[in-house]
């Protein structure tokens, strides 16, 4: 019995010796390709700087993103530029539609691949929308809607979502060329509390409200459902088919997609005047079957 003890440990860490060989054999050769690609490509790669002095009309370029026809748009102090590879083009909104105001600055832009969108949002944090297809300036909502202010917003595959730290929150959709507009509040019992910490969005397209007074669940389709009401809510993440969430007071929630608990840890690592406020779920690198490792990061309250 110990001979066989022996053989087979000796068996065991000759396995091992093996699989970490092919580990360290297996990471070489993607640093090899990676370098032999970069070499490859190093050459053909160039950059442009472009200026007031060769035709970009202002220097101050808030946001850059690119459509699904290759065209690049900026957001700058004088409005939207468009660049096709040779030329620039201003879109100013203000002269386009009536009840549109602003200073004639974009700050920030969300692109809608889907439905060819640019939402364009100004220092006040109005928001208007370029309809990708005709190259004109769309009336998503009425004239007190569009002037409305939010400071946050978020794009999911099937909506924009809008919202301030304090109030309501906004969804935005586009179906068969007509938008619609749906207010998620405490007022209308669609949110269990008016303070907004930020919308994030699981793996199968469901949006997740975080408030601090619990979560809404919010469906492609627009039902909500409201999970862990009156419970002080802070940190949210999503990974595959699972939500991650924390309390004040120092639980950790692992739930599925439905709201069902699956896992709580009652009793996390705190620190004195700080609370947890944002959670990160991290996978093995080789072994992505691995269990998750969830890390927190804390901020003073």
């Amino acid at each position: 019995m110990v001979i066989f003890a022996s053989e087979l440990t000796k068996t065991l860490a000759m396995r091992m010796r093996r699989t970490k060989t092919r580990i360290l054999l297996l990471c070489a050769i993607v640093v090899v390709a990676m370098g032999l690609y970069g070499t490859a490509h190093a050459a053909t790669l160039a950059s442009k700087r472009f200026s007031v002095r060769n035709g970009l009309p202002t220097n101050a370029v808030h946001y850059i993103t690119q459509d699904n026809h290759g065209y690049i748009w900026a957001g700058t102090s004088n409005g939207l530029i468009r660049y096709d590879g040779y030329n620039f083009l201003t879109f100013d909104p203000w002269n386009n539609k009536d009840g549109i105001q602003g200073e004639g600055s974009i700050t920030d832009i969300s692109n809608d691949s889907d439905n060819n969108l640019l939402y364009l949002f100004t220092p006040r944090r109005t928001m208007i929308c370029l309809d990708l297809n005709n190259f004109e300036f769309s009336n998503y909502g009425t004239p007190e809607e569009m002037a409305k202010e939010y400071r946050s917003h978020v794009k999911t595959k099937n909506a924009l979502w809008q919202f301030n730290k304090k109030g309501d929150v906004r969804r935005v959709t586009y179906n068969n060329g007509k938008f619609d507009i749906k207010i998620y509040s405490k007022e209308n019992a669609l949110l269990p509390d008016s303070n907004i910490t930020t919308v994030k969005e699981d793996s199968k397209g469901n949006a997740w409200i975080v408030t601090q007074k619990g979560l809404v669940k919010v469906k492609p389709d627009g039902e909500s459902t409201i999970v862990a009401k009156d419970k002080n809510t802070r940190a949210f993440c999503t990974y595959d088919d699972r939500i991650v969430y924390t309390f004040k007071e120092g639980t950790l929630v692992v739930a599925d997609l439905n709201g069902k608990q699956i896992k709580v840890c009652n009793r996390l690592p705190r620190r004195q005047d700080r609370v947890v406020h944002r959670i990160y779920v991290r996978r093995h690198l080789l072994l992505p079957h691995k269990p998750h490792n969830i890390r927190l990061r804390h901020r003073k309250q």
